[in-house]
């Protein structure tokens, strides 16, 4: 089994790097970015590390380093490299070719909250355009493993709430389709990832699953030189 996904081809971008970590990676550390990064050819010395709070904060950045209480970062510096971690919550891979592109942690907090429009909206007054825009949303919980309880129910659009034995589930990859798709992004350059990382035990952590003892996926997006 790899223990990197390469979503590089999804955004059809020469020199554009887009991967993701697996529970197999051989870091020694389930945070290892840097070596992630070497692996993806990329300079682990010029990573973006954003301290995630399940906010919707998204934060326009020009320089590598360490940001507080962000959950979202774009960019449209070349030198950078891009990292989010994840353990159930969405990854959200956002690219426009060389006018910008971007990593969201996407969490149940954070879409209620509307971190993927304000990810669209600041992409958009940097110079992107919505209609050039391709989005993948990686492994996360599913609808059939994501419950809630019936004291957050009235936070979430009902169309995607579903009962099961009397039991509360939400799809969380589709309220986030919903909101890029309300933000102008084509349906077809909207990538839904399959996985599921509460039932694919063997390819991924899950926060739901393991609890306190689960470890982290990584997520990097950069750009390789010659």
């Amino acid at each position: 089994m790899t223990a990197i996904q390469d979503y590089s081809d999804v955004f059809h971008t020469p020199a554009f790097v887009a991967g993701f970590s697996c529970r197999n990676h051989h870091s020694h550390h389930p945070d290892d970015r840097e070596r992630l990064t070497l692996e993806l050819g990329l300079n682990p010395k010029h990573l973006v590390i954003p301290q995630q709070v399940h906010s919707a904060t998204v934060a326009w950045v020009n320089d590598p380093g360490y940001l507080t209480k962000t959950d979202g970062i774009i960019t449209v510096n070349k030198q950078l490299v891009l990292s989010i971690q994840v353990a159930d919550c969405i990854p959200v891979f956002l690219g426009d070719g060389n006018t910008g592109w971007g990593l969201v942690h996407a969490g149940w907090r954070g879409l209620v909250a509307g971190i993927l429009p304000n990810a669209i909206r600041k992409m958009i007054s940097k110079g992107s355009h919505s209609k050039n825009i391709t989005v993948l949303l990686g492994p996360a919980i599913c609808s059939k493993h994501f419950e809630i309880g019936e004291d957050i129910k009235q936070q979430f659009d009902p169309q995607f709430v579903s009962y099961r034995e009397n039991r509360l589930f939400v799809d969380l990859k589709g309220i986030a389709r919903n909101q890029l798709v309300k933000e102008g992004i084509p349906e077809n350059q909207i990538i839904v990832h399959s996985g599921c990382t509460w039932e694919d035990e063997d390819r991924y952590y899950s926060y739901r699953r393991e609890g306190q003892a689960a470890g982290r996926m990584i997520a990097i997006m950069g750009w390789k030189h010659s």
